[in-house]
């Protein structure tokens, strides 16, 4: 996993970065088990959404790694 990502000169931790990348996507995927009626299935909601951000915050740490060259021909 590389250290840090560089985002127009600025260095931001990797961490944070796939944090919020996680967050913005969490967002997309409540949403849509929102609109689709999931949650009345689920007894603990807050258990799911914390539950789904640290999955997805999880694959995206480890695919980081995988992409990095990718991203970093994106973010300069």
């Amino acid at each position: 996993m590389i250290a840090e990502v560089n985002i127009f000169g600025v260095f931001i931790s990797t961490a944070l970065f796939t944090a919020g990348i996680a967050g913005l996507l969490h967002v997309l995927f409540r949403r849509l088990l929102q609109r689709v009626g999931f949650y009345r299935f689920v007894a603990h909601q807050n258990l799911l959404d914390i539950s789904l951000f640290v999955i997805l915050w999880g694959v995206i740490a480890l695919t980081m790694s995988t992409f990095a060259d990718f991203f970093h021909s994106i973010l300069g």
